[in-house]
């Protein structure tokens, strides 16, 4: 049976999070979801990177305390300016 630690968490003003975890969770897990985004004009959520998970356990062969998830975001409703130039440069080098 898998356990869900659940926790209530925010990002900093550069969209970093840190969630402390104290003790060790053996087989439990913490899934990271995206609630809402503060910015109007980038609030819908990248599909497939609106969670992760992460196991909390300190047994299974991690020596730092510290670990890290995927990365979450949220795309914006207009693209950047320039976006679709850099994006056609990426894609001379794509085999």
């Amino acid at each position: 049976m898998e356990m869900t630690y659940s926790i209530d968490g925010m990002t900093d003003q550069t969209g970093t999070y840190k969630i402390p975890v104290p003790d060790d969770h053996e087989n439990e897990i913490c899934e990271m979801v995206l609630v809402s985004s503060p910015q109007m004009e980038c609030a819908t959520a990248v599909h497939h990177a609106d969670r992760a998970r992460v196991a909390l356990t300190r047994n299974n062969g991690i020596v730092s305390d510290t670990q890290y998830a995927n990365n979450l975001g949220f795309l914006k409703d207009e693209p950047m300016v320039g976006c679709s130039q850099l994006l056609k440069k990426y894609q001379e080098y794509d085999d």
